[in-house]
């Protein structure tokens, strides 16, 4: 078995806490795997567990992403 681990940035779980402290909304645009956007988005505090992950690839419905985005407008 071999595992990998992204290196994040230094001070990017701070960043992005205070990102959202200020009321910004935070995106997370990656064209990595699924399983390790995941991963990294959890190990830098930009989701926890709860949180709805939504994959939009480019097989997904425009009408779908158009409802999505008003959901968080």
């Amino acid at each position: 078995m071999t595992a990998v681990e992204d290196k994040l940035q230094d001070e990017a779980e701070e960043t992005l806490q205070k990102l959202k402290e200020a009321g910004l909304p935070v995106w997370m645009l990656t064209g990595d795997k699924v399983e390790t956007a995941c991963c990294v988005a959890m190990s830098c505090g930009l989701v926890s567990k709860g949180h709805k992950l939504f994959k939009i690839t480019a097989e997904t419905d425009l009408v779908r992403i158009d409802q999505l985005l008003d959901k968080f407008s």
